[in-house]
């Protein structure tokens, strides 16, 4: 599927193909050159890892203007799409592994907690060895069954972005069908057009139909 971009030229939007460029990175350069700050590469949560679902923003005046255009013409060409890209940096990446690194922290809080709480319920005396066995023992416990509810979630999620690449596959599919019928209709439009006009004397076949 051909990669399309969105370019803002003294306040003026502009559309066109990326098929000038071999990629984000060598469009980037060639936009940084003519003087604009602030680059955007927005891509469909469908198929984030393909640079051909993607959409690319352009802006002499803030990132956020970039974001909203690459936004915006990934989310009219694709489904779901998402900031990928600022500049050179893999933002989306970033927030990811920001955001696994925070849940990994809320977990292991969660998990301290919930075995102090629980060793303090049973009877043991903070700070002595039983409350400290029954600490450890109770902490890995959890964190073992954290670690199987994680790969059920990983699995889950796998199977539901399978389920929206179908779905997307499905929607691009019907969309290509309603643009073939709709050209088809044109077609023979024109030539029920065309067949009239020659009835009635209008126009002559191979000569001005």
């Amino acid at each position: 599927m051909k990669k399309v971009l969105l370019l803002i030229f003294a306040g003026l939007l502009v559309a066109s193909c990326g098929t000038s460029y071999s990629s984000y990175q060598d469009w980037t350069s060639g936009i940084y050159a003519k003087g604009y700050k602030y680059s955007s590469e927005a891509r469909s949560l469908n198929n984030i890892n393909s640079s051909q679902h993607a959409g690319w923003g352009a802006s002499a005046y803030s990132q956020s203007e970039a974001n909203q255009i690459a936004l915006q013409y990934c989310n009219k060409n694709f489904y779901s799409c998402v900031i990928y890209k600022e500049g050179y940096t893999n933002v989306y990446e970033q927030r990811q592994r920001e955001k696994a690194e925070a849940e990994e922290r809320q977990l292991i809080s969660n998990i301290k907690d919930k075995a102090i709480a629980e060793c303090k319920e049973i009877g043991f005396s903070e700070g002595s060895t039983e409350f400290a066995d029954c600490n450890l023992k109770l902490s890995t416990l959890y964190k073992e069954e954290a670690l199987e509810q994680k790969k059920l979630e990983a699995a889950e999620e796998q199977a539901e972005a399978a389920a929206r690449q179908a779905r997307a596959a499905e929607a691009q599919a019907k969309a290509a069908q309603q643009q073939a019928a709709a050209a088809a209709w044109r077609n023979n439009q024109q030539m029920m057009q065309k067949g009239m006009d020659m009835v009635t004397g209008r126009c002559t076949l191979g000569i001005d139909c």
